[in-house]
């Protein structure tokens, strides 16, 4: 089969409808609803080189063209205006795409993988680009975020190690996520050219080539761990409206040798320029309300520290661990002569905002007005946890996630699971969390090349035959989780069976063009063959 044409009125085209078609060259589709689509449509055809769209799809659904891995170019309509979930993931001889006027949400993975594409055009429409949208496409070189662009999904660039330049037209980014740069070694160019008020949080942790960058004169606010990690940055002067710097801003600029303060700042937060080990001098100016807990631990390199703000509520550790040094109200004077002269070692006007380890061994969040952090979610830079009602993290924990509908799990240390497989000690089997931190349950997910099923209690099977929630499917699982997914094999009682590429058991009619073979209905033993012809 050369070339298939799908007629206007389907709306549904089921997973792996053509699989393994593998002279399949050309597929036309008709249709403008494909709400229903299913995964891997085109896995295996190998030919497949030219997808024409002639209907008038609203969107392009779900993992409609993930995997297929040799088309080199598409169109996409006019009338178009989402591209679901993992839509082009794995398309990776996709050299250039042009995203359609309308489009307004560029889903999770949509891209993922696109190895091969060079450039990518955003439309003025668009409003958000989803967690990993466009992760590792390794052949992506420049990108310009145009105004209307509200968010940005976690990790939505990380990897694309030959993008060297990023231009942000946007002025609201409030709910874009973190490690958007993670792993683009060769980012050294970013232009803010919208009128942001905010740096987004985490928005450049991790870009640990940019040398330099101009934060807009509209800024006021410059969100936690937006600059974390930028290891290369070496010079950044705060604009005059900036009043906030958020917990570790600056967090691990290790080749940051100055800082320039305004006059409007209010507060430094938790290890704002912690561990900034080439940084030799600070001024800060008088509007300055609060200094967070080991703002400037671990700067090394600093001799001097001038401040103005003689009525700053200082917090635990300003400087460093050991001496607990906070120096206020000098001028001129290094901190050493200042710290000899007057014997400070500890000052202190109320419990200072961040986190602390107590004397329990629990780590607690106190907020900016020194009230601890309760029945609530925290985000500590690198972990997120749930503080109970005592402020300490929920451990070791099977529950539900506070819209009352998914379940979540804390580990041994109190730290949310995300996207990876965790053994339960509560429940005494491993189960699977995504990326928002909900469990899979009746999933097939896919690991590399490596196939699992968590049942309807969230368990993934392992240790033998298994039934299927769907209460007719069988699958065998390996003592590591991993389905058994080679095709014709055997049951545990010594029987012929076929297993999918996704760890079910066929069952009736199936063939490999040559034979036919009958598979039994009920647990797909094997009961004979026929030639096709």
């Amino acid at each position: 089969m050369e070339q298939i044409v799908i007629p206007e009125n389907v709306q549904d085209i089921s997973g792996d409808a053509f699989y393994g078609c593998s002279s399949l060259s050309s597929f036309e589709i008709k249709s403008s609803i494909l709400n229903g689509t299913g995964y891997g449509i085109f896995t295996d055809c190998s030919s497949l080189s030219t997808v024409t769209i002639s209907g008038e799809l609203s969107t392009i659904p779900k993992a409609m063209f993930s995997g297929a891995q040799y088309i080199t170019s598409i169109t996409i309509p006019e009338t178009v205006t989402e591209i679901g979930e993992s839509a082009f993931q794995n398309c990776s001889s996709l050299k250039q795409v042009t995203i359609p006027e309308n489009v307004q949400s560029i889903d999770a993975f949509a891209f993922n993988n696109c190895t091969s594409l060079k450039s990518v055009s955003f439309p003025s429409n668009l409003k958000s680009l989803g967690y990993r949208s466009f992760y590792n496409c390794t052949a992506l070189q420049q990108v310009v975020i145009p105004e209307n662009v509200q968010s940005i999904g976690m990790e939505a660039f990380s990897g694309c190690n030959t993008l060297n330049k990023f231009e942000i037209k946007s002025d609201v980014l409030n709910d874009t996520g973190s490690q958007i740069f993670s792993g683009c070694s060769n980012l050294k160019t970013v232009t803010i050219s919208g009128k942001l008020s905010t740096i987004p949080k985490a928005m450049f942790s991790g870009a640990q080539y940019i040398t330099s960058i101009t934060i807009p004169e509209t800024v006021t606010e410059i969100g936690e761990s937006a600059f974390q990690k930028c290891s290369s940055l070496k010079q950044v002067t705060i604009p005059e409206n900036v009043q906030s710097l958020g917990a570790f801003a600056f967090d691990s600029c290790t080749s940051l040798k100055s800082v320039t303060f305004l006059s409007n700042l209010k507060s430094i937060g938790y290890r704002s320029f912690y561990n900034c080990t080439a940084l030799q001098q600070v001024e800060m100016p008088e509007n300055v309300e609060s200094v967070g807990m080991e703002s400037f631990a671990g700067c090394s390199a600093m001799t001097k520290f001038t401040t103005r703000a003689v009525n700053a509520n200082w917090s635990y550790s300003v400087f460093q661990y050991d001496s607990r040094l906070v120096v206020y109200g000098l001028e001129g004077a290094t901190i050493e002569t200042y710290a000899k002269d007057n014997n400070i070692k500890f000052v202190s006007m109320g419990h200072a905002p961040g986190w602390f380890t107590g004397t329990d061994g629990n780590v607690r969040y106190y907020d900016q007005n020194g009230n601890m952090v309760k029945n609530q979610f925290a985000f500590d830079g690198e972990y997120t946890y749930y503080l109970q009602a005592d402020g300490s993290p929920m451990k070791d924990r099977l529950t539900y996630h506070p819209d009352g509908q998914h379940i979540i799990y804390f580990d041994s240390d109190g730290h949310e699971v995300f996207n990876s497989f965790q053994y339960c000690p509560s429940v005494g089997y491993t189960c699977y969390f995504d990326s928002q931190g909900y469990i899979y349950k009746d999933q097939i997910t896919f690991v590399g090349d490596k196939v699992y099923y968590l049942n309807a209690n969230g368990k993934m099977e392992q240790n033998g035959w298994f039934r299927f929630a769907n209460g007719r499917d069988f699958g065998y699982a390996n003592s590591d989780g991993t389905l058994k997914t080679d095709g014709f094999s055997y049951d545990p009682w010594g029987r012929i069976v076929f297993y999918h590429w996704n760890g079910m058991v066929a069952r009736g009619l199936i063939t490999d063009g040559a034979y036919y073979y009958n598979m039994d209905a009920t647990d797909g033993h094997y009961l004979g063959s026929f030639p096709v012809n």
